[in-house]
């Protein structure tokens, strides 16, 4: 099954698209590992270092595969002027 998930965020206020499978237990596998992650404390302040030393404000920002797009939010956060956010699928594939 493809999934494709875009989000389009122009910050500070985010518009979105979400396309999500019709499965319910592949959805379910699919909030648990995306729930896993965003608890992941020190993952997620390793990923915000590394955009805060790399975007500067006003950049534009391509985040492909970015799943629940929280590194596009992040990206925002820091000054990116805007975010696209490409979920896997056939788009990428």
């Amino acid at each position: 099954m493809a999934l494709q998930r875009t989000f389009i965020i122009n910050s500070p206020y985010p518009f979105s698209i979400l396309l999500l499978p019709t499965n319910y237990s592949l959805l379910t596998r699919m909030i648990e590992l995306q729930r896993k992650l965003m608890g992941d404390t020190t993952r997620n302040t390793a990923f915000e270092a590394a955009l805060r030393a790399t975007i500067k404000p006003g950049d534009t920002v391509l985040d492909l595969g970015s799943g629940t797009g929280f590194l596009g939010f992040l990206a925002s956060k820091i000054g990116a002027k805007q975010v696209i956010c490409i979920g896997s699928g056939d788009i990428i594939n």
